[in-house]
């Protein structure tokens, strides 16, 4: 086996999990709803919850509320994988349903300038960031790298000129740029 098909291997290990974790609930009323929710959507879609002290990688949760889906990226020194969950909203929070994840199309450049982004997003840790509209979308941001984490939650961060929505939004353009990764 060559040098990168093991490192693609071991990373496929250590990012990978076991099997999804459907139905399972997080309240809106939770003390740390933002790091419930990314640890539920990453169970639903087979994914090992972050560690500070794992691989460097970065996540990026995006939920259309209305949808009943959501999308996540999961980025990776190796490449990109997106990630589905169906969830179902109610009025005391969300249910987990079932999610899976898949590789996207390889773009390097994308994936260093996304790393490239880390210690800009990881200034935003544990900011809630909101651009006041009635619908739209929503986004957690989670990353590790070199024994540091972060997580942030933005809504519609394209909606407002605030400086903490522009820094968060940074995110999202370089990943959706020129199509190459599907919308939500």
């Amino acid at each position: 086996m060559s040098f990168k098909r093991a490192s693609l291997a071991l990373m496929g290990c250590a990012v990978f999990g076991s099997a999804a974790s459907a139905g399972e609930f997080v309240a809106f009323s939770e003390a740390n709803h933002a790091a419930r929710m990314v640890q539920a959507y990453a169970r639903a879609s087979g994914l090992r919850p972050l560690r500070a002290d794992g691989v460097s990688q970065l996540r990026i949760w995006v939920d259309n509320p209305e949808s009943g889906n959501v999308t996540g990226y999961v980025v990776v020194r190796a490449g990109i994988r997106m990630c589905r969950v169906d969830i179902e909203n109610t009025s005391d929070g969300v249910a987990m349903r079932r999610g899976s994840c898949e590789p996207i199309r390889p773009n390097s450049r994308k994936t260093t300038r996304l790393f490239a982004m880390f210690d800009d997003l990881a200034a935003l840790n544990e900011r809630s960031i909101a651009c006041d509209m009635a619908d739209g979308w929503q986004m957690l941001v989670e990353g590790t790298n070199a024994g540091k984490s972060f997580l942030f939650y933005a809504v519609n961060p394209d909606q407002c000129n605030d400086p903490l929505a522009q820094r968060a939004r940074r995110v999202t353009d370089v990943l959706w740029a020129r199509s190459e990764v599907e919308l939500p």
